[in-house]
């Protein structure tokens, strides 16, 4: 294998993992199922969420939440329909 092909390989695994997470977050949804994934991997639940929101942000060019509050008034509206 050639460095180029090496390379290319490299790009294309790193291209394929950011599109398998992308799809992960892909909604509202989703977030909200990953947000609650990872709430132990954090002291607070306001850190798990601004690291998630970070990520989408950096993976989508925008936060899927204006912040903090407003992911609370997502989930108590779903929760509430349930």
């Amino acid at each position: 294998m050639t460095q180029l092909e090496i390379s290319l390989k490299t790009e294309n695994e790193k291209l394929a993992n950011k599109l398998k997470r992308m799809q992960q977050l892909s909604t509202r949804d989703k977030f909200y199922n990953d947000f609650f994934k990872n709430c132990n991997k954090y002291k607070t639940r306001k850190e798990a969420f601004d690291s998630l929101n970070i990520e989408y942000a950096n993976l989508f060019g925008e936060q899927l939440f204006t912040n903090y509050k407003s992911f609370q008034m997502y989930y108590l509206r779903k929760t509430v329909r349930k």
